[in-house]
This record gives C-alpha cells, structure tokens and sequence, in this order.
C-alpha cells in the first residue's frame, strides 16, 4: 500500500469507528507502519483541512467528524489532474474556497500525480480577480443575504447599490451577478468585474429562482448547472 492508498484507508477506519476513538498504535498495527508513520499521515490529513481530531485523557485516540466529510474517491491521474487545473483556473464567485479544496486533492496524490499537475499547470495562465468581491458575493449568494455594491457600468458612471442576491450567469467571457436591485426595482445583472467593491449585511432576502429572474432578459434560454 502505497502513501495516497494509506491517507485513503485511514480516512476510512476512521469514519468507520466514528464517533469511538481509534489509537495510533491499533492504526499502525492495521496498516503495517510504525506508529511514526501514523502519526505523520494524520497530521498530513490536518493539514490539508480533513477534519480529523486527536482526544486526549484516559482512552484517548483519532476520530473523525462523519458529518464534514465524504468517503474518500479513487481518482484516476487524468480525473485528477482535470480536477485540479479547472478549480485552479475557475474564476467563479462562488461562496467556497476553491484553493483548500485543492490542497486536499493534491495532498492524497502521489509524487508521480502531483509532477502530472504541475506540468499542466505551468501551461495555464489566467489574469487576477478581486478575491474580496467573489467572496462576499458568494456567500451572500448562499446565504440569501443583501449586499451593498459599489458598481460602475458600461459607461463607467459609478454608483452604490443594495441588491437582493439571486444567482450567478456565465457567459461571453464574463461572470454577471443576477439580482434584484432596490433602485431600479427590478431584476439586474451586474458584471461581476465591474464590482469595485461589495459589503455584506445580515438582512435576509426572499428566496428567488434564478431561471425565473432571467426568462425575461438577456439571459433567456440560460440552463442551471444542477
């Protein structure tokens, strides 16, 4: 069993056992490793954000939170690869950190995979986004929360505005935020490169359907990714 084949396995035990409490030395006696060994890869799989936890005291050991985790996937070197260099080069605002979700795909890949992504990497290139803006938009999104904007349009006449998030449109090389702004009283899409700036609040917003708010406008025919 080789290491990416042994993070796999020990993320399995430990779902398995959850919530009971599961030793290094009952896990290195599985796999065959010194205690050492363990006790690196559970710290390797830390690291890389996988909810694992030591308790100590009286019976102490590794456990797991089954409810933020999924069973580990058998990847294949061009599924990873795929998967790394898209969520790499995505520039879609969406509420979730795109770049620890990767660390956790390439912290179970072998040395081989990893010289695989790299290559692939090196041959892509994209131009900086304005990280703050995709992430509050993201979570606004999520949370049906209303956001304050600082927009300039196509002329470049720059205003402030509070808008009830909906959803998000790709298309022509652009991401547009669709939403209902308060000002017009309508529904907008707001060109999410033109956003300067974007404040959160707590104030809920009514739940609306994206397919519905752009049957009527540029974004008529648009298809859902779910």
């Amino acid at each position: 069993m080789n290491r990416r084949e042994r993070l796999h396995a020990l993320v399995d035990a430990l779902r398995a056992g959850s919530p009971r409490l599961v030793t290094v030395a009952r896990l290195s006696e599985r796999f065959g490793v010194s205690a050492r060994t363990v006790q690196r890869d559970l710290q390797s799989l830390m690291a890389a954000g996988v909810p694992v936890r030591y308790e100590s005291g009286p019976g102490g050991g590794w456990t797991i939170d089954r409810r933020h985790t999924l069973p580990p996937l058998q990847l294949t070197e061009g599924e990873a690869t795929a998967l790394v260099v898209a969520a790499t080069a995505s520039d879609a605002p969406v509420g979730i950190d795109v770049r620890t979700a990767v660390d956790k795909i390439r912290a179970v890949l072998s040395d081989e995979t990893n010289g695989v992504v790299d290559a692939a990497l090196a041959s892509v290139a994209v131009l900086p986004r304005n990280e703050r803006v995709a992430a509050v938009v993201g979570d606004a999104i999520t949370r049906r929360t209303a956001l304050e904007l600082e927009y300039a349009d196509a002329s470049g006449t720059r205003t402030t505005r509070t808008v009830e998030p909906i959803g998000l449109l790709a298309g022509g090389g652009h991401w547009y935020l669709i939403a209902w702004c308060r000002e017009r009283r309508s529904e907008r899409g707001f060109r999410m490169d033109r956003i300067s700036a974007a404040r959160a609040t707590a104030e809920r917003v009514p739940a609306r359907l994206l397919p519905e708010a752009l049957a009527d406008g540029p974004g008529a025919g648009a298809r859902t990714l779910r």
